[in-house]
């Protein structure tokens, strides 16, 4: 059984150009550069949701209060333990 999964998509002709570009110059396959970026996709949207949390975190502890870095800091060194 394969440890990995075809798929089809679909790109404009620029998308498409561009990676192939991208292909050639780094002398990976479309493969490679598609999941790479996929991951880069990934990992993005996990920083996001942490940014999010964060926020949230900020807006009901500090709810009135003013803040300054070393708060953010504090905030931070307690989600961190």
């Amino acid at each position: 059984m394969r440890s990995t999964k075809a798929i089809s998509i679909t790109l404009s002709p620029d998308l498409n150009e561009e990676i192939w570009k991208i292909a050639r110059t780094e002398r990976k396959s479309i493969s490679d550069i598609l999941r790479e970026a996929l991951r880069q996709y990934a990992a993005n949207r996990a920083v996001s949701e942490v940014r999010k949390q964060l926020r949230k975190t900020l807006r009901n502890n500090l709810r009135g209060r003013k803040i300054g870095p070393d708060d953010v800091e504090n905030l931070l060194d307690e989600k961190r333990t």
